[in-house]
């Protein structure tokens, strides 16, 4: 983990705004980092448009070829190192225990343990995609575990153009978290605007 971690965290396709489970990222310094650029679009006389977006089960529902996949062809990670995540991602089960009663084991096909040191890592790694499908729709994003917000400059002179420009961008997302077997949870996802009384 000592080696791994900063491997996968020092490539160009880590997710740089992903904040959780990272040193020196935290909830303040996503914050700060948010804020910033809210108060920055204020002050140029533009409002921000930020949307919340929650997964449900998120960490329960990662494909493991997929994962497995993306950490060879995007990571770089093969041979033994690449041979001991499959060997830790295979063969688990679960089972529901009530007052002592246990009920049959089942296998996992997919998911990634919450509880262990590198179930998060392996999140960050498996959503590190959405980063570059945000940006490049011109919008700004932050991800928190498997929270996701994006937010985008809403210019008076370009209203429509800009609120389409945010609904194209959460379209393709949710085709991405779709694709990759992840699902946006809408009773718990948001949307709120910054601006001024002008």
């Amino acid at each position: 983990m000592s080696r791994l971690s900063p491997h996968l965290q020092s490539s160009i396709n880590f997710n740089s705004f992903q904040s959780a489970y990272r040193k020196k990222h935290s909830t303040e310094t996503t914050l700060l980092k948010t804020l910033s650029d809210i108060y920055s679009d204020i002050d140029s006389g533009s409002s921000t448009l930020a949307v919340s977006l929650d997964l449900s089960a998120a960490f329960d529902t990662v494909c493991h070829s997929t994962l497995l996949h993306r950490l060879q062809t995007s990571f770089g990670i093969s041979d033994t190192t690449l041979s001991w995540l499959k060997s830790y991602l295979s063969d688990r089960t679960q089972f529901v225990s009530v007052d002592g009663n246990n009920s049959s084991p089942l296998p996992l096909s997919s998911g990634v343990p919450q509880g262990s040191v590198l179930g998060p890592l392996l999140f960050s790694v498996y959503t590190s995609p959405v980063s570059k499908l945000i940006t490049s729709f011109g919008l700004k994003h932050q991800q928190y575990a498997d929270d996701t917000l994006i937010f985008g400059l809403i210019s008076s002179s370009s209203y429509q153009s800009s609120l389409q420009n945010i609904e194209n961008c959460l379209s393709s997302l949710c085709m991405w978290f779709n694709h990759n077997g992840l699902s946006v949870n809408p009773s718990k996802s948001d949307a709120i605007l910054f601006s001024t009384q002008q």
